[in-house]
């Protein structure tokens, strides 16, 4: 069915961390990921400062997250950016075989709901700090057919998508969030 109509985008807002018992599995679904090059899978920004060198050495990116590239059109402080030092990523053949997209959503501290969503998320410090798709955008942008130059981000203002056809505007505040309209 999904090669009669193949959809545009196959989000799983799970993040495949650690491999699988049998490794069989893992090359399965790396290869139906490949299949669908709309396929996105989740990653965090967490504080690993806990662990050893070795053990985040695969967890610092670079311009990249597997074939996920950073935003770079970005205007504003990227330090007011929700994240971390270190991102926890899918294994490697799976992050090389899809895009991914950040789930970090903290609830209010308030009441515990989530009020607002974060669009991008940084990862690093300082220099070295690279702004990345939330799963929400990633999958935007892939429903869309759009690359991270056409992203522009204004913190306190907003996000906005240059589609051939279309461009959407979406308001964030001065940290990339977006207000959900929640009525609860």
């Amino acid at each position: 069915l999904l090669q009669l109509r193949p959809p545009t985008a196959i989000t799983f807002d799970l993040i495949f961390s650690e491999p699988s018992q049998d490794s069989g599995h893992d090359d399965v679904f790396a290869s139906g990921l490949e299949m669908h090059p709309g396929a996105i899978t989740g990653t965090s920004a967490e504080d690993l400062g806990h662990l050893s060198a070795d053990a985040t050495a695969d967890s610092v990116p670079g311009p990249f997250i597997g074939n996920t590239p950073a935003l770079t059109r970005l205007t504003g402080d990227p330090s007011a950016i929700p994240g971390q030092d270190f991102a926890l990523m899918p294994i490697p053949k799976l992050a090389e075989t899809s895009l991914t997209g950040f789930v970090n959503v903290a609830p209010a501290a308030v009441d515990g709901y989530r009020r607002q969503v974060p669009l991008v998320i940084r990862v690093g410090s300082g220099e070295e700090a690279q702004v990345y798709p939330s799963l929400v955008l990633q999958t935007l942008m892939r429903k869309e057919h759009l690359g991270p130059q056409q992203v522009e981000i204004v913190l306190g203002s907003a996000i906005t998508l240059h589609g051939e056809d279309h461009q959407w505007r979406i308001p964030i505040d001065e940290s990339g969030r977006m207000t959900i309209n929640y009525r609860g």
